[in-house]
């Protein structure tokens, strides 16, 4: 059970988890099949690159500002942290696809 809270604690950093389940969720409904599932999964790993920009920026920060920040949250999490959430995204992604081809079969 450590391994996996020092997975999140790398991976995810507080309030990640909302954005992770709302884009993987819209992104599921929205991908017709496993042909665009990369693509999905890629566009997905750039919202949650840009989203924390977009939201200080509407909060009234300069572009600058905003851009050093997103900087130094990548700086911080390295490539582990994406690797980790386009695995998750990958994963979650496909059981939702999965999940309407089931029910699309009934």
């Amino acid at each position: 059970m450590e391994i996996l809270n020092s997975l999140f604690e790398i991976a995810f950093q507080p309030g990640d988890g909302g954005v992770f389940l709302i884009a993987s969720a819209f992104l599921g409904l929205a991908v017709g099949g496993f042909s665009s599932l990369w693509l999905a999964v890629l566009f997905a790993l750039g919202v949650d690159i840009a989203l924390p920009g977009a939201v200080d920026m509407l909060d009234g920060y300069s572009y600058a500002h905003a851009r050093i920040d997103a900087l130094q949250r990548m700086a911080h999490e390295g490539g582990s942290g994406l690797l980790l959430r386009g695995v998750g995204y990958f994963v979650t992604i496909a059981a939702i696809i999965l999940l309407k081809k089931g029910l699309g079969n009934r």
